[in-house]
């Protein structure tokens, strides 16, 4: 066996043991918890013709405690991304506060959603529409910055 054969060999099977190893077991397209943090879920709600605001929600776990720290856009479609949580204030009124970060406990999955905690895409390029997908870059104190699809469609 020549030395360029066995090279070509085993750079194949580390390619294939890292394909096999970072691939979950629900979705091909979300990294596993091994990898230390996994987003699913994913999902734009379709904006008004006009509108300026969207709104993105997933769910993330962390295999680690950790920090998101960042959510910026990845692909253009708005100008501007926002953590945000509702609140009540003193008097009862429920309004939006943004965040600055996202703590993470390491196995508690934090569910980003309608109602709760969600992100803002701000300063829209064009409307969102159902099919269409929005890029964000996801930033960790820890773990590696990772992009995510987020697909357009109606609520469930």
């Amino acid at each position: 066996m020549s030395t360029r054969g066995g090279v070509r060999r085993h750079t194949s099977l580390v390619l294939f043991a890292a394909a096999v190893i970072g691939c979950s077991p629900g979705h091909p397209h979300e990294p596993s918890l091994a990898a230390g943090v996994r987003v699913s879920e994913a999902w734009a709600r379709p904006t008004a013709p006009a509108a300026q605001v969207g709104a993105a929600y997933f769910t993330i776990e962390s295999a680690e405690p950790d920090t998101l720290v960042a959510v910026l856009p990845a692909d253009g479609a708005c100008g501007e991304t926002q953590l945000h949580a509702l609140r009540r204030d003193p008097e009862g009124a429920l309004g939006m506060q943004e965040l600055a970060m996202l703590a993470l406990t390491a196995h508690v999955p934090v569910k980003l959603a309608p109602g709760g905690l969600h992100l803002m895409l701000m300063r829209l390029v064009h409307p969102l529409a159902a099919g269409d997908t929005v890029r964000i870059l996801l930033r960790f104190a820890h773990a590696a910055p990772q992009t995510v699809l987020v697909p357009v469609k109606e609520p469930e």
